[in-house]
């Protein structure tokens, strides 16, 4: 009694912590649960910060600083002016207090600024880019998560299907050696079909769960839970895609592009060593004794001018920094090709791929269809005594395989169409079915 009452709680429990899960509600929760795409988001924002960072070079820099010092040593300056006049003369106090304000604007850099700022432009588009990236392969993987535990699920219903189909045949060959129309060897043959359907349907369900369990960790929910997967479309809709029309949306290309002006605003910067840098700047200094080193008081001045650095390398430096980054500039350039070609091929495998999935699905139908027939008559004539049990289960069989079939391709054709979809980078990963 207390076995069941703890198997009853168990149940209840069970059925308590199940979960209905659509397309759209995985798709949400492996957003918000993916660590990859958080990262992505993170380096992204460090991307705008850095662009903000080299926009404000251009802008005028203010500097302030402020001493106060006590000396103990104050230098003197003795005079002597014939015939009488003597001249005894501290330079400075013990007492120092100085505050300087400067203000500096670049005025000429070579375009090191410019560079900076297209350098720093192409890194955000490039971050952009990658955590556009990563989320289309957390949709992806999302998708087809679901889409296997969703073909498991099917292929659990195949199995039961084909456990009840071979508890009745045990019990129609029963009936039938009561009257005298089967034998012992049917009866170890029906329970042979039994036992191996009772074993496929535990194997079912024990992949169902695996497959179960690394969805729910994949969007982070407890992997105590069970989930029903609802809003799943019956039938399939064959659409026809022109790959030679359909826009390639990969953010993988973007990338690739912005990898390409990296590298090519890099050779400018790296050729801007060669220039000199012309800043103007302005200050402004108050303290005692300040410039007046004779006179021991509280004064300020201002000053205003131009600074100009330009240094050489008598090694080339410059010039083999210049090689460099042209040759790195060059192999972003064919990276970005073959990525390009690599992607073209990958849209005209996948199109091919769901085309062939989508012929698969018909053909498992039509078997299924004819399974199921042939399953249907064989019953009939085997109740007639026609059909010989071993004919009879043999046609089970190849229904239980045309059934598991039929329920894998419905799934192996979503699949199918959701690779295309990450292939060509539509948006429609986002969406349900």
């Amino acid at each position: 009694m207390n076995s069941f009452i703890f198997t009853v709680a168990l149940l209840m429990s069970a059925t308590m912590s199940a979960r209905d899960l659509t397309l759209k509600q995985a798709l949400e929760l492996a957003q918000e649960h993916s660590f990859e795409l958080k990262k992505a988001r993170a380096e992204t924002e460090a991307s705008l910060s850095s662009l903000k960072q080299a926009r404000s070079e251009r802008l005028p820099t203010l500097s302030a600083g402020a001493t106060a010092a006590y000396n103990s040593f104050v230098p003197s300056m003795f005079l002597e002016v014939p015939p009488a006049l003597q001249l005894n003369l501290d330079i400075g106090g013990h007492e120092l207090y100085q505050a300087n304000l400067s203000l500096s604007v670049p005025l000429y850099t070579g375009g090191r600024i410019g560079s900076g700022i297209r350098s720093a432009t192409a890194v955000h588009d490039y971050q952009q880019a990658m955590t556009e990236a990563s989320h289309q392969s957390v949709l992806y993987q999302t998708r087809l998560a679901f889409l296997r535990l969703y073909r498991l699920e099917r292929l659990v219903d195949a199995a039961a299907a084909s456990y009840k189909r071979a508890q009745v045949i045990q019990g129609d060959v029963f009936s039938l050696l009561m009257a005298g129309a089967a034998d012992s060897v049917d009866i170890l043959e029906v329970e042979l079909n039994l036992t191996g359907a009772e074993l496929n349907l535990k194997s079912a369900r024990s992949l169902r769960r695996q497959e179960e369990i690394v969805l729910l960790l994949h969007l982070g929910l407890p992997v105590s839970d069970s989930l029903v997967l609802t809003g799943f479309p019956k039938e399939p809709r064959k659409e026809t895609f022109a790959p030679r029309a359909m826009e390639i949306n990969k953010p993988e290309l973007r990338a690739a592009d912005a990898s390409v002006t990296l590298n090519e605003t890099l050779v400018r910067t790296s050729r801007a060593a060669n220039l000199p840098s012309i800043a103007l700047f302005g200050g402004y200094s108050y303290g005692k004794p300040n410039r007046d080193f004779f006179n021991y008081d509280w004064s300020d001045n201002f000053t205003a001018g131009a600074t100009m650095n330009w240094s050489f390398n008598i090694g080339n430096r410059t010039g083999h920094s210049v090689g460099a980054q042209r040759h790195r500039w060059q192999a972003a350039a064919s990276e970005r090709d073959r990525l390009a070609e690599q992607i073209d091929k990958q849209v005209r495998l996948s199109q091919e791929n769901e085309r062939l999935a989508w012929e698969r699905y018909l053909i498992a139908q039509q078997r299924y269809r004819i399974g199921a027939d042939s399953y249907r008559l064989a019953t009939s004539r085997r109740k007639m005594g026609t059909l010989s049990t071993n004919r009879w289960l043999e046609i089970e069989a190849a229904l239980r395989e045309a059934e598991s079939a039929k329920a894998a391709a419905l799934a192996d054709y979503y699949i199918a169409r959701t690779t295309f979809y990450y292939a060509v980078g539509k948006n429609l990963l986002e969406e349900g079915f």
